[in-house]
């Protein structure tokens, strides 16, 4: 196989692939710009993954979001994740709706496996699973288990542009 029939599964031969950030202030830097606090949920600086804040979420029903435009099809989605962090463990549940398509929401749930930990939650995973998502447009977080401390920081959404 010679080396241009190699390179064509990338693009056009020559021309650089660029990786675009579809998430906006995903380490919540800029504080609540680009996103929806609600219900309680509020910027953090006591314990985060990077940086000097993070998201705070402790009642059932706190979430975050953002909306995207426009809106990303996932065929192109390269990475869709981000850090987590529970103060307890066990049926401990973060929901994270997509929303989708004309404003469906699928949610997936996601456990927190272990208490004072950080640990990266890879969603494009399940995102490419579901075969009712084709346009993703946006992402909701929330707590919907349990009363205790939780901290969502450095969401990150790439695609090729």
């Amino acid at each position: 196989m010679s080396k241009r029939a190699g390179l064509r599964h990338i693009g056009i031969i020559g021309k650089p692939i660029v990786l675009v950030s579809f998430i906006q202030n995903g380490g919540f830097e800029l504080g609540t710009t680009y996103w929806t606090f609600a219900a309680g949920a509020s910027i953090a600086t006591d314990i985060v993954h990077s940086g000097v804040n993070s998201t705070r979420e402790y009642g059932i029903g706190e979430y975050i979001q953002q909306n995207f435009s426009p809106s990303i099809s996932k065929g192109i989605m390269v990475e869709f994740s981000f850090w987590l962090y529970a103060e307890t463990s066990g049926a401990n549940i973060v929901a994270v709706t997509i929303i989708h398509d004309g404003g469906v929401e699928t949610i997936f749930n996601y456990l927190v496996a272990f208490a004072y930990t950080w640990y990266k939650k890879n969603i494009l995973a399940d995102i490419l699973l579901d075969s009712t998502i084709t346009m993703v447009e946006g992402i909701k977080v929330a707590a919907i288990t349990y009363n205790t401390e939780r901290r969502l920081d450095d969401f990150v959404g790439t695609y090729y542009a």
